[in-house]
C-alpha cells in the first residue's frame, strides 16, 4: 500500500512530462501538464514530509517553534488551500468560526488542520458536506471537523490513529492513503497537551473528528504593532549546492526567473571552494555538506 500510492503520483507527473515533450507549443496542453504536474509534486511532498515528521515525533527529534496563534485563521488558511488545490470543489464545505487564540508552531498547526480536511475530503463522496467549527470552552480550543462520509464502523474506530491502518476499502469507499495522517494529527495535537477523538454513529452516517487543545488570551495589541508593507524583492547573487542535476538547474531557472543571479555546485566542497571575491551574498544548501566539506 505505501508503494502504491507513492508511485500514483509519480506516474501522474510522468504522464504530463511526456505529453509535454510530444505537444506543439499548444498552450492550453502546455497549461493542463503544468497543472497536474503542479498539483501531483505538492501531493507527493505532503506525503513524504507526513512520513519524516511521523519518524521525527516516534524518535523525539522532532523541532517545535512556538508562538501564539489564532487558531481560527489557521483553519481558514487551510480551508483556502482545500479549496484552491480543487480538492474541495467536489464537496459543499460550511464554517462555523470565531478567534481563539493557542500557543502552537504555525506549521505544525497547518499540518493538522490541513489533514483533518484532507482525511474529509477524500472519504466524502461527491457531492457531500464538510463541516467545520472553532469555538472555545473554557480554556479549552476546539476544532472540529465533521462531513458525510461512508462512515466508520465502530471496530475500526479504535485504530483510526494507528500508524499505517486504514479502514478496508468497499466499491463505495475506492480512497486510500498511506495511513499517516491521522497518526500525524494525534501525535503533534499530544504534543501541545491536547487531545484528539473521532466519532461516527455506523456506515453512511458521516464522522466527526475532534480536537481540544488548551487555549490561551489573545495578544495584546499595541499601536505600531501592524506589520509595514514589503518591498520590492532584493535581488542577490545566490550559490545553490545541489547534487541532482536536474533539481539543480530547475531551481536556477526558478531564482533567475525572479531576477536573481545564481552560481551552481554540485557538492559543498565545489561550493566553498569559489574565490572570495566571487563568492555570493546569499547561499541555499539542499544537499547535506559532509565533514570534510564543513571542516573547510
Amino acid at each position: 500500500m505505501l508503494g502504491h500510492e507513492l508511485r500514483n503520483p509519480l506516474g501522474a507527473i510522468s504522464n504530463p512530462g511526456s505529453m509535454l515533450q510530444m505537444q506543439d507549443g499548444d498552450p492550453k496542453a502546455i497549461r493542463f501538464a503544468s497543472d497536474v504536474i503542479a498539483r501531483q509534486t505538492s501531493q507527493l511532498r505532503r506525503l513524504i514530509d507526513d512520513l519524516l515528521d511521523v519518524n521525527r515525533i516516534i524518535s523525539g527529534r522532532i523541532s517545535l517553534e512556538t508562538k501564539r496563534v489564532n487558531l481560527m485563521e489557521a483553519v481558514q488558511s487551510a480551508i483556502d488551500a482545500l479549496e484552491t488545490a480543487a480538492k474541495g470543489s467536489e464537496h459543499a464545505i460550511t464554517v462555523c468560526l470565531r478567534p481563539v487564540w493557542i500557543e502552537a508552531d504555525p506549521a505544525r498547526l497547518e499540518q493538522i488542520v490541513s489533514n483533518l480536511l484532507s482525511n474529509a475530503a477524500a472519504h466524502t463522496p461527491t457531492g457531500g458536506r464538510i463541516g467545520v467549527e472553532v469555538d472555545q470552552d473554557g480554556d479549552i480550543a476546539i476544532l472540529r471537523v465533521a462531513d458525510t462520509r461512508v462512515g466508520i464502523e465502530t471496530e475500526h474506530l479504535a485504530r483510526i490513529f494507528d500508524l499505517f491502518y486504514q479502514v478496508p476499502r468497499t466499491l463505495d469507499r475506492p480512497k486510500g492513503g498511506l495511513g499517516i495522517g491521522l497518526t500525524l494529527v494525534q501525535r503533534l495535537v499530544q504534543l501541545y497537551g491536547g487531545t484528539v477523538s473521532v466519532s461516527s454513529e455506523g456506515p453512511n452516517k458521516g464522522a466527526m473528528f475532534t480536537v481540544r487543545l488548551p487555549a490561551v488570551s489573545p495578544p495584546a495589541t499595541t499601536q505600531g504593532q501592524r506589520e509595514q508593507p514589503q518591498g520590492a524583492i532584493k535581488k542577490h547573487t545566490i550559490l545553490l549546492i545541489e547534487d541532482d542535476a536536474d533539481s539543480r538547474e530547475s531551481l536556477k531557472r526558478v531564482f533567475e526567473f525572479w531576477g536573481h543571479s545564481v552560481e551552481l555546485a554540485a557538492d559543498g566542497r565545489t561550493g566553498l571552494a569559489a574565490p572570495g571575491s566571487q563568492r555570493p551574498r546569499s547561499g541555499i544548501l539542499t544537499s547535506p555538506l559532509s565533514i570534510s566539506d564543513c571542516r573547510e
